[in-house]
């Protein structure tokens, strides 16, 4: 359980970085 946790938030981790640096690449 605790070790699918870490994958899922590694997973949106990068989803948001991801994101972040389309919304800094816009500015």
């Amino acid at each position: 359980s605790n070790r699918a946790s870490a994958k899922e938030i590694e997973r949106i981790d990068h989803l948001f970085n991801s994101y972040v640096d389309k919304s800094c690449g816009m500015i």
